[in-house]
């Protein structure tokens, strides 16, 4: 090949390779903002508040409650990640928030996005703004949601790119760090969430995407056809989806109320799904002809939901306190490790939990009725012989292959190229009238997976669940299993007018020596770093157990007797219950993380050795036990394993 021939070769193949790579870029972008006044000088304690049902804390957080009524331009450090099909926008001076994510193929906006930054009272410590993703962690509309949020720009190797977005939470001391990646010939949004408990004991958390989509009259939400139960928070009210005959929540829905319309809510509702068996949510504006899908792991993220003001007088006055332009929106949440809000789940110490979100856009299709990673599909009855279909890919596809089929026989089959830009819509009609649910349909790619397919639900329409109730004062529980598991439940969903002392202690005064709730007290004296009273609770859960004659199941008893006892100075006690403690795989890191650190502060830089790399044997995302272990590697003069170490942290 000639000089002059090969140079346009280069040339096409050079643009091939810029087009598959994934762009991020920083830049400025400036918003009419309401501009907060001074936060509280003084620290506010806890006052009883709550926050979606939860205690509402404050401190060691300023309060955010001086709102402003002046607007003026203010402009902010934006982070982009832009392919062929998309372009995200990143806010990190608002806790990290997906501020915008844009549709390149039809310039429409996947999520709300409000023309101002206009605060009302609604996040953890006051201030709160609507619109984009809000990454709520380790509580909803997080303490740190109206507060700058580190971020990282990573370029991935295999073309991606990701925004990592974060910080560890000063209330509960928490770490959540959210990675934000947009992949070359791709439609979705990968979104990872690295959640880690650094501190010593259990904390409690809950992690929930919120995500705001503009919406009015046009727009509609759709949950899996499957999901036919739809519960309120605290499991307080249930009813029918997506047909209610109910009173929701005080909201009478009793004549048939189609729930999916934003329209057909005239106040504030909130619908959870209810032990939901499929992983996707999203809604579809009929006006735009587009829309939005979540797609998850279900086993993961177990529940998703609605929420809206509604165009009621209550959605106006909302409208009016956080827009000017006076646009509304739905919030199309996925919670990770809940089922409801408040829904709190127990965090061991020093561990580390994942999970992995996607959203894309879709286009024509309507309400999708099945969605994964690749595809979405919809498939309806216009009538009682009119079949509307479509599909959205989320990439290129040559030579697609369709097949509807009706009791089995194909009726349709197709092949064609399809991608984002470009989705499938059509209609059959049958020549005689049809029952939906022996329909099929399906896509597959050019090597024949399947990418998505459907077969119309049948409703069988369950009961309702009986609702939770609330929770009684201690006075009123008689048995002392209750009084400990009532205790365990104010406990782990942060109750905001409860303490679960209160139960513990009442159950103590009829049984002084039993050993679950001695066990539960003691571990709440050592988090609330009163260590004497723990080691006396913690003695007679030992006693009880008869811990000198028998190795109990409950390996937390010598871990907590550890942590006790060293805060105490009583190094060789807590040093004989923290090895104790790694018989049980549940502790093993944890009681070797605590051994490594005493070693470190004896001096004895081999032992410690030995022992972290036992905790980072089964433990190596905690930040904690890989700062530890870097530490011993420097001491040790192992400076270019502690380098990788340091590395795999800030990764």
């Amino acid at each position: 090949m000639s000089l002059k021939t090969s140079l346009p070769v280069l040339f096409f193949l050079m643009v091939q390779l810029i087009n598959a790579q994934v762009q991020v870029y920083e830049g400025k972008e400036t918003i009419p903002t309401y501009r907060m006044r001074p936060d509280e000088p003084s620290p506010v304690f806890y006052t009883g508040r709550n926050v979606q049902g939860a205690a509402g804390h404050f401190y060691p957080y300023a309060a955010q409650i001086n709102l402003g009524d002046t607007l003026s331009d203010v402009t902010y450090d934006m982070v982009y990640l832009e392919n062929e099909y998309l372009k995200v926008t990143i806010l990190p001076a608002l806790g990290g928030k997906l501020f915008s994510a844009i549709d390149k193929t039809n310039g429409h906006e996947l999520f709300h996005r409000n023309t101002t930054v206009k605060p009302d009272f609604i996040g953890t410590l006051g201030a709160w703004i609507s619109g984009g993703i809000e990454w709520c962690y380790p509580h909803h509309h997080r303490t740190t949601t109206f507060l700058p949020a580190d971020y990282r720009i990573q370029k991935n190797p295999d073309g991606s790119s990701t925004v990592w977005v974060g910080e560890t939470e000063k209330s509960l001391h928490l770490r959540g760090i959210i990675g934000i990646t947009l992949h070359p010939g791709r439609s979705y949004i990968d979104v990872v969430y690295r959640l880690n408990n650094p501190n010593p004991f259990m904390r409690n958390f809950k992690f929930w995407a919120n995500v705001a989509v503009t919406a009015d009259e046009n727009f509609r939400t759709f949950f899996p056809p499957s999901q036919e139960i739809g519960v309120f928070h605290h499991n307080s009210s249930f009813t029918h989806w997506p047909i209610s005959h109910e009173i929701y929540k005080g909201t009478d829905y009793t004549a048939g109320v189609d729930m999916t319309w934003y329209k057909n809510h005239p106040s504030p509702v909130s619908v959870f799904y209810w032990e939901g068996e499929e992983g996707f949510i999203g809604g579809y504006d009929y006006a735009k002809k587009a829309g939005i899908v979540h797609v998850g792991d279900k086993y993961i993220n177990r529940t998703s939901k609605l929420w809206e003001w509604g165009p009621g007088l209550e959605g106006e006055n909302a409208r009016r306190k956080l827009t000017d332009d006076g646009k509304d929106y739905v919030e199309l949440m996925t919670g990770s490790y809940s089922n409801n809000q408040p829904d709190y789940s127990w965090f061991a110490p020093h561990t580390v939990k994942e999970a992995q979100n996607f959203w894309y856009p879709i286009r024509d299709i309507e309400i999708a009725k099945n969605a994964t990673l690749d595809a979405a599909v919809t498939l309806q009855m216009r009538d009682s012989r009119t079949v509307f279909y479509g599909f959205n890919t989320t990439r290129a596809i040559k030579n697609a292959a369709m097949i509807l089929t009706y009791d089995s026989i194909p009726v349709v089959t197709r092949s064609f190229d399809i991608d984002p830009a470009t989705p499938l819509t059509a209609i059959w009609t049958s020549k005689t009238e049809i029952d939906e649910h022996k329909l099929k349909i399906s896509l597959q790619d050019e090597h024949g997976n399947i990418l998505v397919s459907y077969t119309p639900y049948k409703p069988k329409n369950p009961d309702l669940p009986e609702v939770f109730g609330s929770v009684k004062l201690p006075g009123e529980i008689e048995s002392i299993e209750d009084l400990y598991l009532t205790g365990r439940f104010v406990e782990q969903f942060s109750h905001p007018l409860r303490n679960a002392d209160d139960y513990y202690l009442e159950a103590l005064r009829k049984a002084p020596d039993d050993y679950r709730v001695n066990l539960a007290m003691g571990i709440r004296r050592v988090i609330q770093w009163r260590y004497t009273e723990a080691e006396e609770f913690l003695k007679i859960a030992a006693k009880k157990l008869r811990t000198q004659y028998i190795q109990p199941a409950e390996g937390e008893l010598f871990y907590y007797m550890g942590l006790a006892q060293r805060a105490q100075g009583k190094y060789d006690e807590a040093y004989r219950n923290f090895f104790r403690s790694t018989f049980y795989y549940e502790w093993f890191s944890q009681g070797y993380f605590q051994l490594a650190q005493m070693e470190m502060e004896k001096g004895d830089i081999a032992r410690a050795y030995e022992y972290i790399v036992k905790a980072y044997s089964t433990n190596n995302l905690d930040g904690g036990i890989v700062l530890l272990y870097t530490a011993i590697l420097r001491r040790s003069g192992k400076t270019n394993e502690a380098i990788d170490l340091v590395n795999q942290l800030s990764n």
